[in-house]
């Protein structure tokens, strides 16, 4: 009986042993996040943070409808609202982003009109030549005065 002891007394201590060390493995983990990944980060956590609450609101709200408590409630209606502002911020992110698309894409729509205005001016004015070939056309076309002292 004493060896039966024993040999449980021993689980529980090397169980125990397992854990310590486990926890130690844990706190040495260190977190680290670059400026360049934070969107990555915040998307991919945001989402994953806003899955698992609308999959843990579904679970919920199963043991709500069965069980009713104003405490269970409240903490479903927490729940819920806090995935409602999760979803609302990434859909604000989404939607900053396109709108910073839409107006880089019309900055430079509007950069390449001036530019085919201002080439399209040129070449109605006679402006497109360069300064080689004015100072030709300039010779060839001058005239000759004749100075008398």
């Amino acid at each position: 009986m004493d060896n039966d002891v024993d040999i449980v007394v021993d689980d529980l201590l090397a169980q125990l042993k397992g854990v310590t060390a486990a926890s130690k493995e844990i706190q040495k983990d260190e977190f680290s996040l670059e400026k360049e990944e934070l969107e990555k980060f915040l998307l991919n956590y945001s989402g994953k943070l806003i899955k698992g609450t609308v999959d843990y609101v579904e679970e919920v709200k199963q043991f709500i409808t069965s069980a009713p408590d104003s405490k269970d409630v409240d903490a479903l209606s927490k729940l819920v609202g806090a995935s409602a502002s999760a979803i609302e911020s990434l859909n604000k992110i989404l939607l900053q982003d396109k709108a910073n698309e839409a107006k880089i894409q019309v900055k430079q729509m509007d950069i390449e009109s001036k530019k085919e205005l201002q080439d399209n001016s040129n070449e109605r004015l006679g402006l497109s030549i360069n300064r080689e070939e004015l100072l030709k056309q300039l010779v060839m076309d001058a005239k000759i005065i004749e100075v008398e002292d």
